[in-house]
């Protein structure tokens, strides 16, 4: 037992437990056998899972995106994330990798653990406004989970890859021919029309500023009337009568978490794509390519998820 009287030993002790747990967390990461890329480099399929049809579809995208962007997109499905959380695994192996380039950070890996049944979409610091962590988890709600849950882990990683390419292709302002006749098959959802749209994002907005302006009037007049009391009790020694109570930390946190979710839905909403209708998509041919990235990094967002 440290004595807390004795401060060199107790720092001591501290540091040390803070010193071994970081020790436990850099052996672990260095224990970890991260692949290298294969020579087809937008899809890396480790398991042998994705059908021949689509790996060959997967990649002329990614190489006509890279072509068209510089972006790259790339999926990487394995077996196991060998005691890492999918979180941690991820961002490691793209900063390995190094995907995307190095002056633009315009990377995306789309990452898949088979037996661990967890997934991650590691955006690039290059590609966070165009795909935001409310994008990259509407992404992963729609068009990858569903299929994963259902076991058809091909058609998951498709419609997830499409969807993330046309982001990207939006993002650069260029048009694929390898996705010209090709739409991401998702979950689909009620279209309402654009105006209808505006008027929700109006209101959702409105409901933000109205739950805003009512924190604000609150803690003013808490602090006004918590002073006014004060000024009786110690000036006219007189207990304070206020129908006001000052705002306690629980209480605080529950109106700041209500603004806090409104402005989440009111941000996704503006965003687009939470009211789209979606299709099917089909065909193409054969290549091989330098399996090299281009020294991007990751930016720490995009979207983890399990099935």
């Amino acid at each position: 037992m440290v004595n807390p009287q004795n401060g060199g030993d107790f720092y001591g002790e501290k540091c040390k437990i803070i010193l071994q747990s970081l020790l436990i967390v850099s052996v672990t990461i260095f224990a970890v056998n991260f692949p290298t890329p294969t020579a087809l480099k937008y899809i890396n399929d480790y398991t042998k899972t994705i059908s021949e049809d689509i790996v060959e579809k997967i990649y002329y995208i990614g190489k006509e995106l890279e072509e068209k962007t510089t972006a790259e997109l790339t999926v990487v499905i394995i077996d196991s994330l060998e005691g890492l959380s999918v979180e941690e695994y991820a961002n490691q192996l793209f900063r390995r990798w190094g995907i995307g380039k190095k002056d633009k950070d315009n990377g995306v890996l789309l990452l898949v653990a088979l037996k661990d049944r967890r997934m991650r979409i590691e955006v690039g610091y290059g590609l966070e406004g165009a795909i935001p962590d409310g994008k990259a988890g509407r992404i992963r709600d729609e068009y990858i989970i569903p299929y994963f849950k259902e076991g058809d882990y091909t058609k998951g990683v498709y419609n997830g890859y499409l969807a993330l390419a046309k982001e990207i292709a939006k993002e650069y302002q260029v048009e694929l021919n390898e996705l010209a006749d090709k739409e991401p098959v998702g979950q689909k959802r009620l279209a309402l029309p654009e105006s209808v749209q505006k008027i929700l994002a109006i209101i959702f907005i409105l409901t933000i500023f109205f739950f805003a302006f009512w924190a604000i009037i609150y803690i003013i007049a808490t602090i006004v009337q918590n002073i006014r009391d004060l000024i009786l009790y110690k000036i006219f020694h007189r207990a304070p009568r206020s129908r006001y109570r000052p705002i306690k930390g629980r209480k605080l946190k529950r109106q700041l978490g209500k603004m806090y979710i409104f402005a989440i839905s009111a941000k996704e909403l503006i965003d687009g794509s939470a009211f789209s209708v979606f299709d099917s998509g089909s065909s193409s041919d054969s290549d091989s390519s330098d399996s090299s990235f281009g020294g991007g990094d990751s930016g720490g967002g995009g979207a983890s998820g399990s099935w």
